[in-house]
């Protein structure tokens, strides 16, 4: 056999190997540096991802500064003293509708902390106010370019902002805590101050990925990029190199979600990054069938492999508590809950975490 045969053959041979061995590389975090929790973090949610089974992790979002004691108390630890079960991940918002308050980063990593160390995933976004001035939904702005020119009024408020934010992330990384961390999410709604063309939402996406990993060295965090439920989504993606898992906000009863496929094809773990029932709160009266929620992901968003649900609010019952058949939707074997997760951290565990 010649040489280039005896290669050729050699070089199927181990492609067929591979194959049958059901193996795959592990997906290399858009942060190279890292941490080791967090690639054991990421390349657990990718193994979900290649698994020909649908198994969803549950999530519960409980709230933004003003609300985290009360959406904790009421839409986690009111749902595990209902069900006997824990969300698998808890998701806060820094910040909203701006500005940033240390106080309230502190108070978010104070549920954080203990939730992680008890085996747990979290999730963080910041709702961070208009540079130019304003809160999160002002949408009039100066030229872009002022955001990236030092000594311009806007570049300094922009970098104080996320300067507190990554202090809190800082808390995290120090406390042992990977992050699911969304920033400038639902960029192609229309209604947060960042909705621009996809180019220069890039550069938005780019600053901040740059600060975060190469000026404050926070090796915690996970990248989502997460647009709005919309056909134009996947024309948004910041790259490949640039996150680690995607995502669309949707809300909604059918899971025929605009923007699915082309956001599911690109090759990295997907989930659903935002979910309630009625986005307007006005059909969320806490009568909808959870069972419903895996099932309706199973028949038309098979990729996701997460789902954060939304807090409730005043005559908006959109948590897992707050609606029917949430037992049966966590017993249900292709949830995942926090005691089916396995474990994903080399730091040890706080005293009691398991109260959290």
């Amino acid at each position: 056999m010649s040489c280039p045969l005896r290669l050729l053959v050699l070089l199927c041979l181990a492609a067929l190997l591979s194959a049958a061995s059901g193996r795959a590389e592990a997906l290399t975090p858009a942060n190279r540096a890292a941490s080791r929790d967090a690639r054991a973090l990421l390349a657990y949610i990718d193994s979900l991802r290649r698994s020909p089974d649908v198994r969803v992790l549950i999530g519960q979002q409980i709230g933004q500064p003003g609300t985290f004691e009360v959406g904790y108390r009421e839409g986690v630890e009111g749902l595990h003293k209902a069900t006997g079960k824990w969300p698998a991940m808890i998701g806060i918002d820094y910040c909203y509708p701006g500005p940033v308050s240390p106080k309230a980063v502190a108070e978010a990593n104070a549920l954080l902390i203990p939730f992680a160390k008890a085996g747990g995933i979290v999730e963080a976004s910041a709702h961070i106010g208009n540079p130019w001035g304003g809160d999160v939904r002002a949408m009039k702005h100066g030229e872009w370019s002022e955001l990236f020119a030092p000594g311009s009024a806007a570049n300094a408020k922009w970098q104080d902002d996320w300067r507190k934010v990554a202090d809190g992330l800082a808390e995290l990384q120090t406390a042992g805590v990977t992050v699911l961390w969304r920033p400038l999410h639902e960029m192609n709604g229309g209604w947060f101050w960042w909705h621009t063309d996809p180019a220069t939402y890039r550069k938005l996406w780019n600053w901040v990925f740059d600060y975060m990993t190469r000026e404050r060295k926070l090796n915690n965090l996970l990248w989502v990029f997460a647009p709005n439920a919309g056909e134009d989504a996947a024309t948004y993606y910041p790259g490949a190199d640039r996150c680690d898992i995607v995502g669309l906000d949707y809300y909604g009863r059918d899971f025929n979600i605009a923007g699915y496929t082309a956001m599911a094809a690109l090759d990295k773990p997907f989930g659903l990054t935002e979910w309630g029932v009625d986005p307007s709160g006005r059909t969320a009266d806490g009568q909808f069938d959870l069972r419903k929620v895996i099932a309706g992901i199973e028949n038309h968003a098979p990729a996701a492999r997460f789902f954060l649900t939304w807090s409730s609010w005043t005559n908006a019952h959109m948590a897992l508590v707050d609606n029917l058949n949430a037992a049966e939707m966590l017993a249900d074997k292709r949830s995942i809950t926090r005691d089916r997760l396995p474990k994903l951290t080399t730091s040890p565990a706080a005293p009691g975490g398991q109260s959290r």
